[in-house]
């Protein structure tokens, strides 16, 4: 328990020591709001990393692995990453050149007037607030696992933590350490599919004592479920403000493009894993188990 307290005081400060030096460092608000349109290549592909394949992002993806089997990974990631490959490949560059710094600018400076108002206020309502509310109520689930602390209590230290960073940081903050998390991710991730696949005798064994529904594309729900899901996630990461922002924020097209890109094609290989994690538990955790829980419950298993 101690090193977990540890872990977290020290990441913590770390996080807002970067804050505070870029608050001392940035001059205008193009600084503060798109990184001054001077973002480099692996800084640009750690934050999508980051972004895409955050902490309550893989809770959730673990319990799908865990609930509907591998399915969950065509239904949500598969297609998410093909739209905003689609996004990236065939938009970036006309994006790019037009040197906004958000989806509502684009509205403006194309329709006039107070066009951006309204996809200003639908992105706060419909993504925004959602998404803030899932990062807290995910730092809040690890607190609650990990300290036993009080999910509201929890929820107020997060809402603290992502406030102080992200105002006095702006997005060059934000992007250098979700380029150092990016590498967090990824270890983790990686050692935790692996140990958990090792634990229930290897992907072979794995495969053979899952149900074929929890292997294929459609699902133990079918492929009706799957379509439903892919036409309602995907077409929303055409217009996904965090890529958008990341496509500005490149300091070249080059970058906007491959950066961008490539964020996404080690997300797509990294993505798979929660689910396979997810698929494994069934081998060993109770089938009554909440599914949020489950990523917690394999990482307890691989400390003790």
């Amino acid at each position: 328990m101690g090193w977990y307290a540890t872990y977290f005081i020290v990441y913590f400060i770390f996080m807002l020591a970067i804050a505070y030096y870029y608050f001392k460092k940035i001059k205008t608000y193009e600084d503060y709001l798109i990184g001054g349109w001077n973002t480099g290549f692996w800084q640009i592909t750690g934050t999508i990393i980051s972004t895409f394949c955050g902490a309550a992002v893989f809770i959730g993806w673990v319990g799908l692995g865990f609930t509907v089997g591998l399915s969950g990974y065509w239904k949500f990631a598969f297609v998410a990453i093909l739209f905003s490959l689609i996004l990236i490949l065939g938009f970036a560059r006309p994006l790019r050149r037009q040197k906004l710094i958000t989806l509502a600018d684009l509205f403006t400076k194309r329709f006039g007037g107070k066009a951006g108002v309204v996809p200003s206020i639908l992105s706060a309502f419909i993504y925004s607030v959602p998404t803030t509310a899932l990062q807290m109520v995910g730092m809040s689930t690890v607190f609650n696992i990990t300290f036993d602390m009080n999910v509201s209590l929890g929820i107020f230290i997060s809402f603290v933590v992502i406030l102080i960073f992200t105002v006095i940081g702006g997005l060059p903050a934000t992007m250098l350490t979700d380029a150092i998390q990016s590498i967090i991710i990824i270890i983790g991730v990686v050692i935790l599919a692996v140990v958990t696949v090792v634990h229930v005798g290897g992907l072979s064994t794995l495969f053979e004592n899952s149900s074929s529904k929890l292997l294929s594309i459609s699902g133990p729900d079918g492929y009706g479920e799957v379509l439903l899901y892919a036409l309602s996630v995907g077409p929303f990461y055409l217009v996904w403000q965090s890529i958008w922002q990341r496509i500005f924020a490149a300091k070249s097209e080059n970058v906007a493009v491959s950066a961008n890109a490539l964020g996404f094609v080690i997300s797509g290989f990294i993505s798979i894993l929660p689910f396979i994690i997810g698929l494994a538990a069934r081998q060993f955790v109770p089938l009554d188990m909440h599914p949020d829980l489950v990523f917690f419950i394999c990482n307890r298993f691989i400390i003790i």
